[in-house]
């Protein structure tokens, strides 16, 4: 028994070192990389939250008439979700989100998005998006909290519905995307989004005032997604995505939509589309969702504990802007 014990610690320390090893390696490759991705974007601010190294920032949006950005992400230690607001005048506001009955409100918030007179914030394994009024999340006091007016369902069953990892919108309609990694359980996808060698999906919601939610309750469209998609940014004629995991290589791509026939999607028969490559860029690690603001592309990355101590390699903790000609 004390052998067979002895071999098990030998071999968690060797995956251990491998871990090291590999870690070490991607850390390397992505400091060599660097150079490439400053010469093609640029420093916008602080990232809001920063200084909280427990905050693991997921999402951006942008509110035009207010020029206000918002951040969403989730505590690490599972406390309260916090929602960060970077004003025009560069003041940040940090509220609170709180569920329909009032308590905190404790999930992933993958994704923000804003779209009529409603703030979106994606709910990840519950398959759907809490659901703010505008108003009330532009207006909120530092410290305040906002109750959410319900939960918009992005499933209709187990079987039928997508994950609500990330979000972004165009101002008429709110487009949830799913994010997929081979080999992680935690990231299984319903095996009816498998299409050709795609496992994930983008789902189009309008919007729709006369909606309770503002939102039309079955989708219009879907696109499929390649692996480790974070966030999509819709442009006049592209499709952007922030590609990342962790060290693993990162990169924002312009993707040409193709019809791909039709899908059915929580009961009913969608166009489906596919996102064709047609530029690429590499991007710094641990990149989360982007906002689309007058042909810039602006990327929220994580900041979670481990990559906080990288970060300073590559000033991870401010918003980089990267205008979409430099993505060829």
């Amino acid at each position: 028994m004390k052998k067979a014990g002895k071999l098990c610690l030998n071999c968690l320390a060797g995956v251990l070192a491998a871990f090291g090893l590999l870690s070490l390696v991607l850390v390397l490759w992505n400091v060599a990389r660097m150079p490439e991705i400053q010469r093609i974007s640029e420093t916008a601010f602080d990232l809001p939250g920063h200084e909280d190294p427990l905050f693991d920032r997921q999402g951006i949006a942008w509110d035009e008439e207010t020029n206000t950005f918002l951040f969403s992400g989730y505590r690490i230690d599972r406390a309260p979700c916090p929602l960060y607001l970077r004003r025009a005048d560069g003041t940040v506001t940090r509220i609170e989100l709180l569920g329909p009955d009032g308590s905190p409100l404790r999930t992933h918030a993958g994704g923000i998005a804003l779209c009529g007179d409603y703030v979106y914030v994606a709910g990840s394994g519950a398959d759907c998006l809490h659901v703010f009024r505008r108003e009330e999340v532009l207006s909120a006091w530092d410290g305040e909290g906002v109750q959410s007016v319900g939960r918009f369902a992005t499933a209709v069953s187990e079987e039928d519905g997508l994950r609500a990892s990330f979000l972004t919108s165009d101002g008429e309609t709110v487009y949830v995307g799913e994010f997929h990694l081979p080999g992680l359980p935690m990231f299984r996808l319903r095996s009816s989004h498998a299409v050709g060698s795609t496992r994930a999906l983008l789902a189009a919601f309008p919007a729709d005032p006369d909606k309770p939610l503002g939102l039309s309750d079955a989708p219009s469209a879907a696109y499929c997604l390649p692996d480790m998609v974070q966030g999509v940014a819709f442009g006049a004629d592209r499709v952007y995505l922030s590609r990342a995991f962790f060290l693993l290589p990162a990169s924002l791509a312009a993707c040409d939509p193709a019809p791909a026939g039709t899908l059915e999607l929580m009961g009913q028969e969608v166009p489906l589309y596919t996102l064709e490559e047609t530029a690429s860029v590499g991007s710094p690690p641990f990149g989360e969702e982007i906002e689309l603001v007058d042909g810039r592309l602006y990327l929220a990355t994580e900041s979670p504990l481990l990559p906080a101590r990288f970060y300073g390699l590559w000033e991870g903790q401010k918003c980089r802007v990267v205008p979409v000609e430099n993505i060829r």
